[in-house]
């Protein structure tokens, strides 16, 4: 994608920026938060590892998911 298009989507609500350089789509950023609420419902806090194999993702991508969320608490 284009710097020009993710820039609207991005202000448009769209695409959500979790780090620099890291953009989700809002409905799949949505999807993992829940996933994750759901693990820590169910099982209590959670480590990064836990979470990145819960979403079979990489820890650099974990770690800046789990900040994100920490930081829209």
């Amino acid at each position: 994608m284009s710097p020009e298009l993710v820039d609207a989507l991005l202000a448009q609500g769209r695409l959500v920026e979790v780090a620099a350089g890291l953009v989700y789509d809002r409905d799949t950023l949505d999807a993992l938060v829940e996933r994750i609420r759901v693990d820590i419902q169910s099982n209590g806090p959670r480590t990064v590892a836990q979470i990145r194999d819960l979403l079979d993702a990489s820890r650099k991508f974990t770690l800046a998911l789990v900040n994100f969320t920490d930081e829209k608490k």
